[in-house]
């Protein structure tokens, strides 16, 4: 996927994200997905909107498999932290 194609996706996501659209959200990180499985933007926003619509466990799954690419990532392990104590 292109960097501008990939951009122009994750503002229309994130835009939808805003408007508490999240169902709509998910169908497109869910096909963008099948293209670039592996895409940690993609996956966080995925995981997050998973977590506003209370799929919370389907959410921690996500989180964990970019925790083990970004072990480090202090925004993600406190995303991680608040879709575990929800659950």
């Amino acid at each position: 996927m292109s960097s501008d194609r990939l951009e122009a996706l994750i503002n229309q996501i994130e835009a939808l994200m805003q408007a508490k659209r999240y169902e709509e959200a998910i169908i497109i990180l869910q096909q963008s997905l099948q293209v670039d499985p592996n895409n940690t933007r993609m996956l966080e926003r995925y995981a997050d909107s998973l977590v506003k619509i209370g799929q919370l466990e389907q959410s921690s799954v996500i989180f964990q498999k970019i925790l083990k690419t970004a072990p480090n990532d202090i925004a993600l392990i406190s995303l991680v932290q608040y879709s575990s104590s929800s659950v």
